[in-house]
């Protein structure tokens, strides 16, 4: 490989690794803790939604945290995504993109719980996140059918988000979106993104790396 092929792989290399550490970290120590405070605020987060807590409850503060905090992030790993996976921009991103635009702009309808601004916001709140969450499954799905990556890893994210749906469902149809559900699963499609993105970009870097000591191993049988 020359100098300059060498230096573009860097250039590849370097910022998708600081990229995939950033996730990470802000995933542990950003948004976490945005999730454990919340469970703890005092607030009936297994009664009410996060919509429910700001406008009803006065915790405006954790309802639209919970939108800075998740909605730009998520929206981020998508296009992350789309980097390693060209073909997913229709499938995967433009709608994850789509449904976490469509629940910012139904935070910015009052919910009083009655009346016409509350059926607005439900409608908004409830189309983005059922695209932005099938288009989440969508890309853990595609991972693990893919073949060309690693067999025990599409296995084992495939069997861990398979055995959460369950409890998506179950949650759903006894509870409702409360608010600890919506954060905590937000943190989850974080997470599965996080190790999708991270695991996609790895056979790029290590082609890149295996390639890079072909000239020197052939060199030696000269």
């Amino acid at each position: 490989m020359s100098p300059t092929q060498t230096s573009a792989v860097a250039s590849i290399e370097i910022p998708a690794k600081r990229a995939l550490n950033f996730m990470l970290v802000y995933i542990i120590f950003i948004y976490a803790p945005f999730t454990v405070a919340l469970l703890n605020s005092g607030h009936d987060v297994w009664r009410d939604s996060l919509s429910g807590i700001g406008w009803q409850h006065g915790g405006l503060r954790w309802f639209f945290g919970y939108g800075i905090l998740a909605l730009p992030f998520v929206t981020w790993q998508g296009l992350f995504n789309a980097k390693f996976n060209p073909d997913n921009r229709r499938l995967i991103v433009h709608p994850l993109i789509a449904g976490c635009v469509i629940i910012g702009v139904g935070m910015f309808f009052p919910d009083p719980g009655y009346g016409p601004s509350q059926w607005t916001h439900c409608a908004f709140d409830d189309t983005g996140s059922t695209i932005a969450m099938l288009a989440v499954t969508a890309t853990v799905v595609q991972y693990c059918r893919s073949p060309k990556w690693a067999k025990r890893r599409r296995v084992g994210l495939g069997l861990t988000y398979g055995a959460c749906i369950p409890v998506v469902v179950w949650v759903i149809i006894t509870q409702g979106p409360v608010a600890a559900f919506e954060v905590l699963l937000t943190l989850g499609s974080m997470l599965a993104l996080y190790f999708v993105n991270k695991w996609t970009s790895q056979p790029r870097q290590q082609l890149s790396a295996t390639s890079s000591t072909q000239p020197a191993v052939s060199a030696e049988f000269h």
